[in-house]
């Protein structure tokens, strides 16, 4: 129990030590946030739900890894409740995004993507498969925007892939 003590005595002296010297800066940056629907294309997918919500988390590398592009990871929910019963599945891909030209001043800018990588599903059993994402998107403001996206992956367990279409509201830092 001591040791507890001064452990969190410790953590607080630190922080209120690094808040004095300049403030504790918190706001995230090189993050995105979206959420909204899927409607699935796949007929076994379709059988567990019509639509699924979606939440998604896009994370922006610092570096350009080719040009006039932004490379980010991006991790998606897609599920039919989230009680946490069978029934979600997680596409996991790293992306590319490109500008679909420069936007005028006070216009909004528009963008497309493409991304491969993994699609964990949790339907009958927990399975992992090859997934990949492309869509369009649109600046609404200097931080809102909103995309399209049509999701593929190779077929789980129970004979579902996570072919479908989402469509998203997100706030970017």
């Amino acid at each position: 129990m001591t040791q507890r003590l001064c452990t969190v005595a410790a953590l607080a002296a630190f922080g209120t030590a690094a808040f004095a010297q300049g403030g504790l800066d918190v706001t995230p940056t090189n993050l995105a946030v979206r959420g909204g629907g899927f409607l699935p294309f796949d007929d076994e997918l379709n059988d567990f739900s019509e639509g699924f919500a979606g939440i998604g988390i896009d994370i922006f590398f610092p570096q350009q890894y080719l040009p006039n592009s932004r490379t980010y990871l991006s991790i998606d929910w897609l599920g039919k409740s989230a009680t946490g019963s069978k029934g979600n599945f997680f596409p996991i891909c790293l992306n590319q995004r490109f500008s679909l030209g420069k936007a005028e001043e006070g216009q909004p800018g528009s963008y497309f993507f493409v991304g491969v990588g993994a699609t964990v599903f949790d339907f009958y059993s927990t399975n992992t498969q090859f997934g990949a994402r492309a869509g369009i998107g649109i600046d609404l403001g200097p931080h809102v925007f909103a995309e399209g996206t049509f999701f593929w992956s190779d077929t789980s367990t129970g004979g579902i892939d996570g072919t479908g279409i989402g469509v998203y509201l997100g706030y970017r830092w």
